[in-house]
């Protein structure tokens, strides 16, 4: 298996000394869009998953989860570390992402089945939650609360009429082909990395007519992602980590690709070259 020193597109090699943050970009696997992944293949493919990932070595396990509900975050991930709960079975739990009401959802999100397995698989105490939420709109006027993002996207997508499709379509045959490990692969390499950041701009630059109205809007995208870079080192740090393996979603790593590369200290390490195709 290729080292983690392997780079891949804009990934920088580690030097002596730096904390390594393994960014595994993921789709939302609590989605009704994609197949159930609690049935019995995908388990298995789960499974020899946590396996490959285990390889990395990493000594903290890092999740897509507000760090202010860090307490309530561990105290689910020690139920299934006890065997309270079951990695395979539809469990009960609050839900945590905005605009998912439905209970049975959490426990097929990628935070359950990729970061509690494998921490759990490493023996580690706990996961840290590192996401601060910020929405899209923090910073636009009140006079323009009605500007959802949505809205926004369909007035900038006027002269690019292709960025209307969603995005899932690009990527939903892949995952339908694929073992979870290699429809991640094929997911962070690097030429799909700035999908998500090239329909923000387009977005936020092509809507209304005021001036800056895009700067702000992206303004809270960004200091979402600087938050959670500031979250990564603080974890890092007060739990003397040197191998962090963040389950994120695939839309943040192209901005904390670059500002952990930016921030001293840390380096950030494409999923790539540790997976297998």
């Amino acid at each position: 298996m290729p080292t983690d020193d392997a780079t891949s597109g804009e990934f920088p090699t580690p030097t002596t000394g730096q904390v390594r943050i393994l960014l595994l970009g993921t789709i939302h696997m609590e989605t009704d869009r994609i197949d159930d992944v609690l049935d019995d293949v995908r388990q298995r493919q789960l499974k020899e998953f946590t396996d490959t990932l285990a390889d990395w070595n990493p000594d903290g396990v890092a999740v897509e989860r507000s760090h202010h509900t860090s307490e309530h975050v561990n105290q689910v991930y020690d139920e299934y570390r006890r065997g309270d709960r079951a990695y395979d079975a539809e469990e009960h739990i609050e839900p945590a992402r905005k605009f998912v009401e439905d209970p049975t959802a959490t426990c097929r999100n990628e935070t359950v089945q990729i970061g509690f397995r494998l921490a759990d698989y490493l023996d580690h105490k706990r996961v840290h939650c590192v996401d601060d939420l910020m929405p899209m709109d923090a910073y636009l006027d009140e006079e323009l609360d009605d500007e959802s993002f949505a809205s926004l996207i369909e007035r900038g997508a006027e002269t690019h009429p292709e960025s209307l499709v969603p995005e899932r379509e690009n990527w939903l045959p892949e995952w339908e082909s694929r073992t979870v490990e290699s429809f991640l692969r094929w997911y962070n390499k690097p030429e799909r990395l700035t999908t998500n950041d090239e329909r923000h701009f387009l977005a936020a630059f092509g809507g209304i007519e005021e001036r800056y109205v895009g700067a702000r809007l992206l303004t809270g995208w960004y200091e979402r992602n600087l938050r959670m870079a500031e979250n990564l080192w603080r974890a890092a740090s007060d739990d003397d980590l040197n191998r962090v393996l963040l389950v994120v979603g695939q839309g943040h790593v192209h901005l904390l690709r670059h500002m952990l590369a930016t921030m001293p200290g840390t380096c950030p390490v494409s999923p790539v070259p540790v997976l297998a195709d």
